[in-house]
């Protein structure tokens, strides 16, 4: 009889005992989640709503995307990344795409982008840029057509040419040549798009 009660006291104890159990694991799960969401969003990715018009048709004002905080830093930027920064003569974010990396001339000729070396003598090649709206034409904004990129610089358009405050015009500041300056360095750049989650996704 006794043996009975006591078995009857045992069961509930050891459901209880078990619950918690569970509920600890639970707790420790999700715990464990919210610190690596928190890794994440603060040192590696975040979140990003574009602003503006500047990079139509490829990204349009609202677009929600993932920018890289972190990685990039440990890889080569290459030609056509789309970065976020902030430039050294000013405060706001812009979102642009490089167009011109580091030691290049680039020249703004007939429409078009070039590249250009120097061998023997200066030699140019037009960059095809896909990415743009059909019968887009780069024109100077401030009446400069060739930029040359210091070797720890990087040359930034908009993609919506007509309509980008960019490198072309030293970011909202009148290029003199002197003192403003209109390449970007890698310090300067904060982040570096990864994905576009919405309207629709896209990895980069």
């Amino acid at each position: 009889m006794s043996e009975n009660i006591m078995d009857n006291i045992a069961e509930p104890e050891s459901k209880i005992k078990n619950f918690m159990m569970d509920t600890m694991d639970i707790l420790s799960f999700v715990l464990f989640l919210v610190w690596v969401l928190m890794f994440i969003r603060l040192f590696l990715f975040s979140p990003f709503t574009v602003k503006w018009e500047s990079m139509q048709p490829n990204f349009q004002e609202g677009n929600f995307i993932v920018v890289d905080k972190i990685v990039y830093k440990y890889n080569n930027l290459q030609r056509w990344d789309i970065v976020v920064f902030v430039p050294s003569n000013g405060t706001t974010p812009f979102i642009k795409r490089i167009v011109g990396m580091p030691g290049e001339t680039i020249r703004v000729k007939d429409g078009d982008v070039h590249v250009c070396t120097q061998a023997m003598s200066l030699t140019c090649t037009k960059l095809d840029e896909q990415y743009l709206a059909e019968d887009t034409e780069t024109k100077a904004s401030c009446g400069f057509t060739e930029f040359k990129v210091p070797n720890d610089g990087y040359l930034v358009f908009g993609d919506n040419r007509n309509h980008s405050t960019d490198s072309r015009c030293c970011f909202k500041w009148f290029c003199s040549g002197d003192e403003d300056k209109y390449w970007i360095t890698q310090e300067e750049i904060i982040w570096k798009v990864y994905m576009e989650i919405l309207p629709e996704f896209k990895i980069f």
